[in-house]
């Protein structure tokens, strides 16, 4: 897909922080530059009563790739509500199984498949880390050697 089938709706300001289009206006429109998540190249806000509002590449930008855009903007999104928010929930469904569930004599004579649990639990991650890093790389040994992993957003914490 072209860049023209999209209308780009965000962007990263020189601060790294992401901005929607609607929180740009005419007078702060030029109070800072804009560039695109995914390729990095510098995006222009294009506000219009007729049209609808979406910042627009630089001419002779080719940025084809619309996922990686949506990808990179999210990870800038989910840093930023890491940074200024007080806790950062993270809420999941685990699954807990018995450690018999499948030689139980019970469940067996009963049709019981009440042996598994599977319930909402959360965390407030701000509880243990207290830094968020975009595309972090690190290592971890393992049997075959060492391997290389690069995180979306690893966090971790000054303390230990």
């Amino acid at each position: 897909m072209s860049s023209l089938e999209h209308r780009y709706k965000y962007a990263i300001s020189k601060e790294g922080k992401p901005i929607f289009i609607d929180d740009v206006t005419q007078e702060n429109r030029r109070d800072t530059t804009y560039t695109c998540a995914g390729c990095g190249r510098k995006l222009f806000p294009v506000l219009s009563k007729e049209r609808e509002c979406h910042f627009r590449h630089e001419k002779d930008s080719d940025c084809s790739d619309y996922n990686r855009y949506l990808h990179e903007y999210g990870k800038a999104v989910l840093k930023k509500r890491f940074e200024e928010g007080e806790k950062f929930i993270v809420k999941y469904y685990p699954y807990q199984e018995c450690k018999l569930f499948n030689t139980c004599q019970i469940k067996q004579n009963h049709n019981w498949e009440k042996c598994s649990f599977q319930g909402m639990y959360s965390v407030d991650l701000k509880q243990y880390y207290d830094t968020c890093t975009l595309e972090k790389g690190f290592y971890e040994d393992t049997p075959d050697g060492k391997k290389r992993y690069v995180a979306d957003l690893k966090l971790t914490s000054s303390k230990n």
